[in-house]
């Protein structure tokens, strides 16, 4: 009965010892909604709260604006400003059905598609 008794003991210690996986994340963007010459668009916390509002937290917010995409430069015409954010892959397809989507649909073969820029 000692035997069976420390065996569940050291059984019960070390499973408290386990730890859990890390969750993988994803970084996911939207279009900022600007517009040459009139709106700097929807902000990174903007966009974030889209996602927090959905119980998708957000653990990093970066602005970018996308890359080699030719974009006419005219007044009203729309901007290639994107917010980008770093979920949880769990959430992505949340995330996606509110019109996010993931930054590798953007990749270039060495590029990633955008570049980074400061957030206004």
């Amino acid at each position: 009965m000692k035997k069976l008794l420390l065996l569940a003991s050291v059984t019960l210690l070390l499973s408290a010892c386990a730890t859990t996986a890390p969750q993988e994340s994803v970084l996911v963007y939207i279009n900022s909604g600007a517009i040459q010459c009139e709106s700097a668009g929807k902000t990174g916390a903007e966009t974030a709260l889209l996602l927090s509002n959905e119980n998708i937290a957000v653990t990093k917010t970066e602005c970018g604006h996308l890359a080699n995409v030719a974009m006419i430069a005219m007044c009203g015409g729309p901007a290639a400003n994107i917010n980008v954010h770093q979920i949880s892959s769990a959430d992505l397809a949340k995330a996606q059905l509110l019109g996010f989507e993931n930054v590798t649909t953007l990749k270039q073969e060495e590029h990633l598609g955008y570049d980074v820029s400061a957030c206004k």
